[in-house]
């Protein structure tokens, strides 16, 4: 079965065996965009993030809330054989961060694999986000960091602290957790880059559309997952999908 997200909170279900698939799925994916993008008022990031975080308090208060199947998420497959992957406890975290994770705002730098609602699987980002709750305005730090990432150790003139990041990033076989940001980029003592699994259900039309995310963040595990979608508040959802950014991908991260 493939699925799209269509509305704010429903999915629709195409199963495979159905013939060209791929282009009905295009094609039911962008009409679900253009119904979802219609007239709403553009929101600023800290306005988003703030009925994001209404939504993951209010959800806190009800009984059974980490508990719920909906919201687990299961290993892909090529994760679960492979013991050793960096990335592998991020889901038995899942719970303990959707019980008391702090709400943040992230932004991808680079994504790898497919999350375009061709499967609910996961597949392996690197984002950027800031520990302290106003943080927000990272958007240009991504591009930065980007840049780092694919400089190699090429760039001329660079400091000790940018090698040093760059050294970090490379650590846990590329797949770096809680990588410090140097204070000479990022002007601030509290910005960070991290590896994480992204799940295609938890993204509106199953698809990455905008280069952010609401995270939830743990520094006791320094693991990190995507706020379930139905948490994002229907706000959120909808400047999501009207956004559609593009997105750098990459087969695996640096």
């Amino acid at each position: 079965m493939r699925f799209v997200q269509s509305a704010d909170r429903g999915s629709i279900w195409i199963p495979s065996l159905v013939r060209a698939v791929d282009q009905l799925m295009d094609t039911v994916a962008a009409r679900a965009l253009a119904a979802c993008a219609g007239d709403h008022r553009v929101r600023s990031e800290a306005e988003l993030i703030a009925g994001v975080r209404s939504e993951v308090a209010a959800a806190r208060h009800r009984l059974g809330f980490t508990c719920l199947p909906q919201d687990h998420r299961w290993r892909p497959l090529w994760l679960t054989l492979m013991a050793r992957h960096p990335l592998r406890p991020q889901f038995r975290f899942q719970r303990q961060l959707r019980s008391r994770g702090h709400v943040v705002l992230g932004y991808v730098v680079f994504a790898g694999g497919r999350l375009d609602g061709t499967f609910p699987a996961a597949a392996p980002a690197l984002v950027l986000f800031s520990t302290d709750p106003a943080g927000d305005g990272l958007g240009p730090l991504g591009e930065t960091v980007a840049t780092i990432v694919n400089a190699h150790g090429e760039g001329e003139g660079e400091t000790d602290e940018i090698e040093a990041f760059r050294t970090a990033l490379g650590r846990n076989a590329g797949f770096p957790l809680w990588a410090k940001l140097p204070a000479s980029l990022s002007g601030r003592d509290d910005v960070y880059c991290t590896s994480l699994m992204i799940a295609g259900r938890d993204l509106p039309l199953g698809q990455l559309c905008a280069r952010w995310l609401p995270l939830l963040i743990d520094p006791t595990c320094r693991y990190t997952i995507v706020v379930p979608m139905r948490l994002w508040g229907t706000a959120a959802r909808r400047q999501w999908k009207a956004e559609l950014t593009t997105v750098s991908t990459r087969s695996s991260l640096p």
